[in-house]
């Protein structure tokens, strides 16, 4: 879809996994390791548009709080869960596909009974 993905790295090695390529970060409970910048000072450097953090574990959970602070101190966009993932994407890929349009609930039902009346 066109996004830059950064990732720790058990969600980098699952991405990969999938084909899906990414930019390693360190976890920030680790902290900086091996020049990589842990995620918390990759959003407070403003390098990070959108975060999507479902911790699961203890370390996760300690830097869930630390992540989600740094979302709120940058004003950062943040998706707590995997549904509101799924959710963001699909109305991500509906914008690429092209301008948004407004209908009225009349206009959805008369094409909702349109196509109703063709299939019977």
């Amino acid at each position: 879809m066109g996004f830059t993905i950064m990732a720790t790295e058990g969600t980098a090695r699952y991405l990969k996994e999938n084909g899906i390529e990414s930019t390693l970060v360190a976890k920030q409970h680790i902290g900086p390791s091996e020049g990589l910048k842990t995620i918390v000072e990759a959003i407070m450097d403003n390098e990070i548009d959108l975060v999507v953090n479902t911790p699961y574990g203890t370390g996760a959970r300690r830097d869930g709080y630390e992540i989600r602070m740094a979302t709120v101190l940058t004003n950062t966009a943040s998706i707590t869960t995997v549904q509101g993932l799924a959710a963001a994407v699909e109305g991500i890929a509906s914008l690429q596909a092209g301008p948004m349009k407004v209908k009225s609930i009349q206009e959805h039902v008369s094409e909702l009974n349109q196509l109703l009346a063709k299939q019977s």
